[in-house]
């Protein structure tokens, strides 16, 4: 806690302006081109960004609007999604009744809307059960293997053996990596 996880990660989504230094995410400037940056990254955050009161298709109708899809590309990319996810019987229903490792398996699908290459997870498992967390990393296991690059922030070992890369930050600074 308090290591910089989630400042590196709102520097990466270009919520936040680093006081010294660059930032480059997929050879973008962030500081510069945030415009530019911002439709190639997904996010997952570590408070919910789903609207309680909506559904699980609401939801992700709303987000596919906001970035752009429209009309039958809406339709198309939103059936996709929930039927990726596992989440097709739940689609009319209210997020506030989903399950967290439903509701975490319909942050990931909002993260994906626009087939973003990069994606950056906040302690993205916070609050699931073991076997939502299992399931969780599964998916994205099948999201790395289909060409995408993800970024996650865990306070779980367990969960950062599979990398490709580690890092360890304290205060802000790197302490490790490899």
């Amino acid at each position: 806690n308090g290591a910089g996880k989630t400042t590196l990660l709102s520097l990466l989504a270009t919520l936040a302006v680093p006081s010294s230094g660059q930032i480059f995410v997929d050879g973008v400037d962030a500081v510069a081109e945030p415009a530019q940056v911002r439709p190639r990254i997904g996010v997952v955050f570590q408070e919910s960004a789903l609207e309680p009161r909506l559904s699980a298709r609401d939801n992700l109708w709303f987000i596919a609007r906001c970035q752009g899809l429209k009309g039958r590309a809406v339709r198309q990319r939103v059936g996709e999604l929930l039927a990726a996810f596992g989440l097709e019987t739940l689609a009319a229903t209210p997020v506030q009744w989903l399950s967290g490792g439903q509701r975490r398996r319909l942050e990931l699908a909002r993260a994906l809307i626009a087939r973003p290459p990069i994606l950056l997870l906040d302690e993205a498992t916070l609050g699931l059960d073991v076997a939502a967390r299992h399931a969780f990393w599964s998916e994205i296991r099948t999201l790395v293997g289909a060409g995408h690059t993800v970024l996650c922030s865990t306070h779980h070992t367990d969960e950062a053996r599979d990398a490709d890369r580690v890092v360890v930050l304290h205060q802000g600074h790197l302490l490790a990596g490899g």
